[in-house]
């Protein structure tokens, strides 16, 4: 039962990072004027595309040469600079919010 239970984590991360995506696109949405959001928009995407291949193809590398465990870390290690990132910008943007 090794399959279904890959599928099953499989379909759970990408469930949870549309819905990640979704909700941080919203917010990018929600604070930009619409002169720049397209564009802004695309950047990000297109942002996301470049980090993901080199990724993708050190995460093949490493679970290759070591083991996929070793090389999910790797995973753990994007998750948490992604999501201190995002914690910062967020604190960025609300202190100027409670300057301006």
């Amino acid at each position: 039962p090794i399959v279904p239970t890959a599928v099953a984590s499989q379909f759970m991360v990408l469930t949870v990072s549309i819905a990640i995506g979704i909700y941080y696109l919203r917010s990018l949405h929600d604070n930009l004027s619409s002169e720049i959001r397209t564009g802004a928009s695309s950047a990000v995407g297109t942002i996301g595309r470049l980090l993901i291949i080199p990724l993708a193809l050190v995460f093949g590398l490493i679970s290759t040469r070591a083991s996929v465990f070793k090389a999910a870390w790797l995973l753990v290690m994007a998750v948490m600079a992604i999501t201190g990132l995002v914690i910062y910008l967020q604190t960025q943007n609300e202190n100027i919010r409670r300057l301006g």
